[in-house]
């Protein structure tokens, strides 16, 4: 355990400067522009409606960015070991390839998104003072239920931590498949997974009519999109006109996101999740072997 700690923090240690600048700089910039921008125009009007949509925007600000480089990153991390020639010095501990990967995985998957949920629902609370302050003066940010309003925005900081866990199961076939590729083919690894599923889909669908593939790739990508969040059309923010609108959508807002959360986990019995996991687990597989056999 204390081996996969420090695996853990190898990982901080070496992203930690761009992950707090991610964390950082975008809530920065929109406070930024809040407050020095001519002529600024919010709408609605309302502090309460206000506070809660600045902690909605810079909070999903953050988290499309950590998504981004998650996406990114993603492929590279599968030889990052063996290009910088580190995993000799991690093998000597020693560690197996599969607690190196999972480390790796844990952090960039589910710790660098629950850090960048978490700086969102901190700066948005000063991006919140600046916007009310310029619709409303400050003063009325003190007027505000916060008692209600914070529970409401920590129960949305749960159900987007919640969700970014299961978009990442939900995905994982298919980021794993990258990593696989990128570790046997390099470079050509993400071209060649792309080249082999949209050519591949089209052929198969020309020919034979198998649409198989496309299917596949729309169930996990729809299934990952209602992970984060199930029922859009539902949401209580979505019916805010005035200052009762405000506080009835700030008191409901918990008990909908534990229906919506709980309609996401219903997926996870399903056969397409069970057959997303059989694949992810063996693309971790083959991946190890990879590692293992190019490490020597």
């Amino acid at each position: 355990m204390s081996t996969f700690t420090t695996l853990l923090q190898r990982e901080w240690m070496q992203h930690r400067f761009a992950w707090l600048l991610l964390c950082t700089l975008p809530p920065l910039l929109i406070l930024a522009a809040v407050l020095l921008t001519p002529g600024v125009r919010i709408q609605p009007r309302e502090p309460l409606a206000v506070l809660g949509l600045s902690t909605v925007l810079v909070t999903s600000v953050l988290m499309a960015l950590a998504w981004l480089v998650l996406l990114f990153q993603a492929p590279g991390l599968a030889r990052r070991d063996l290009q910088d020639r580190s995993v000799e010095f991690w093998l000597s501990l020693p560690t197996s390839h599969a607690a190196s990967l999972a480390a790796m995985l844990l952090m960039h998957w589910i710790v660098m998104p629950w850090l960048a949920l978490a700086a969102g629902f901190i700066t948005s609370q000063l991006v919140g003072l600046a916007a009310v302050a310029v619709t409303s003066g400050a003063g009325a940010w003190l007027d505000q239920p916060w008692g209600a309003l914070l529970r409401a925005e920590l129960a949305g900081l749960l159900r987007l931590a919640l969700g970014s866990v299961l978009a990442v199961l939900w995905l994982s076939p298919l980021l794993l498949l990258l990593m696989a590729a990128s570790a046997r083919l390099r470079r050509w690894g993400v071209p060649a997974v792309a080249g082999a599923l949209a050519g591949g889909g089209l052929v198969l669908q020309q020919l034979y009519g198998f649409t198989g593939i496309r299917d596949a790739l729309a169930t996990l990508a729809s299934n990952a999109a209602t992970s984060v969040l199930y029922a859009l059309s539902g949401h209580p923010m979505l019916k805010i006109e005035g200052g009762r609108d405000a506080l009835a959508a700030v008191h409901t807002l918990p008990s909908w996101l534990a229906r919506d959360a709980g309609l996401a986990l219903q997926d996870l019995a399903s056969a397409p999740f069970a057959g997303a996991m059989v694949f992810s687990a063996a693309c971790f597989a083959l991946l190890v072997q990879l590692r293992r056999r190019a490490a020597g």
